[in-house]
């Protein structure tokens, strides 16, 4: 990955420890209010894993094609040198 990406995912994966962090520190609430303040951190959590997937989906996609690039120019390149 990238130095920019890296950042991003380290960020958002600091994000989601955070979330965590506050989910383990919970009891299992009794009221409505305290259900629905863990059902919004999860719905974060959620968020925030999603696009971790997103970038590292993006950044494997590129990955491929770059490879796939090489390996048709050695290829190509191969041929030649046999034809020569």
């Amino acid at each position: 990955m990238q130095l920019g990406e890296w950042q991003q995912v380290g960020d958002l994966q600091e994000q989601q420890q955070g979330l965590l962090k506050q989910l383990d520190s919970m009891k299992v609430p009794a009221d409505v209010v305290e259900q629905a303040k863990i059902e919004q951190l999860s719905l974060q959590i959620q968020a925030l894993t999603e696009q971790q997937l997103l970038i590292s989906h993006a950044r494997k996609d590129k990955l491929l094609t770059e490879i796939k690039k090489s390996n048709k120019s050695k290829q190509m390149n191969n041929a030649y040198n046999q034809n020569s």
